[in-house]
């Protein structure tokens, strides 16, 4: 009968790697991010008042955060990321298509043009529904440029007999600039075009009254 043969030692190298395999397969990533996020910070926060004229806010200090709420943290940087990047692209593309447009208008491309205005608006769309988490800076640059494109598109329709969607385009840009001589001279002509004279004079007086050294606004009056 053969007796059985004695267990071999492991060596000092294997059980080490052992060691490290096992440690790195109970490895939590999650709980690894929380630790470093809340070094040095208490389980139980404090809190602090912040004062201002009509204003207090609360803010808890050296709060601890759970891994699932480092977890979320991490996953809102990254979308923000995505986010800034989206908008930037479409910000582009939306003054590129102003550009062509633009060029169209030169040449009297009318319906050319329009397409590219429009195209542009549409570009537009992600970017103002993102307002709220754009600095003030970018949220004028984007509104400038809704306000262009939009004008634009008003002259268009204009050109191309297209007098209600004119209006419609020029009512767009005065809900945000109620003082854009553009939009209230673009608006003041396509309701002369379709009648509305009475109308048509009340928002080109306020036109002339705006910018009375500009020629259009007198001119379309003069017209009525």
């Amino acid at each position: 009968k053969k007796e059985p043969l004695p267990e071999q030692p492991k060596r000092e190298g294997e059980s080490k790697i052992s060691k490290k395999r096992d440690k790195w397969s109970t490895f939590d990533a999650d709980q690894a991010l929380a630790d470093l996020e809340n070094e040095d910070k208490p389980a139980d926060p404090g809190w602090s008042v912040k004062k201002e004229p009509g204003l207090a806010t609360i803010e808890s200090v050296g709060y601890e955060k759970s891994k699932e709420e480092v977890a979320l943290d991490h996953d809102l940087a990254s979308g923000m990321q995505r986010m800034k990047i989206m908008l930037r692209n479409r910000l582009a593309g939306a003054q590129q298509s102003k550009e062509k447009g633009n060029n169209h208008v030169k040449n009297k491309k009318w319906q050319e043009a329009l397409e590219c205005y429009e195209d542009g608006s549409s570009q537009l769309g992600l970017a103002k529904t993102a307002s709220p988490l754009m600095s003030a800076s970018l949220q004028e640059r984007v509104k400038k440029l809704n306000i262009a494109l939009m004008n634009n598109t008003a002259l268009c329709h204009l050109k191309l007999g297209q007098f209600k969607d004119s209006i419609a385009a020029a009512e767009e840009v005065l809900q945000v600039d109620s003082k854009n001589y553009k939009a209230l001279c673009r608006k003041g002509a396509s309701l002369t075009r379709v009648g509305k004279k009475e109308e048509a004079r009340k928002v080109l007086q306020l036109a002339l009254k705006l910018a009375p050294a500009k020629a259009t606004a007198k001119k379309l009056l003069d017209e009525i």
